[in-house]
């Protein structure tokens, strides 16, 4: 897996994005873990937005919810909090 995203052009692109990191992890045969995190103090979410990678993200409509917003959105969505 860690194969196939290393040469996923989109998602190298993204990775040289500053203020987005983008980490995946192999937990077992049948599960893998994926964090991203978005630093907007130097995100330039215009250039961020017009990635392949991000482009269905919505990170304009990141910047308008507030956190716990965000999270409750994820949630309903099947993300896990930790």
């Amino acid at each position: 897996m860690k194969e196939g995203e290393g040469k996923d052009e989109s998602v190298q692109e993204a990775r040289k994005i500053p203020g987005f990191n983008l980490e995946t992890n192999l937990l077992s045969e049948t599960e893998i873990e994926t964090k991203t995190s978005y630093d907007f103090q130097v995100l330039d979410v215009k250039k961020a937005s017009e990635s392949e990678y991000l482009k269905n993200v919505g990170l304009e409509n990141l910047l308008k919810n507030e956190p716990e917003e965000y999270i409750e959105n994820r949630v309903a969505s099947g993300a896990t909090v930790q």
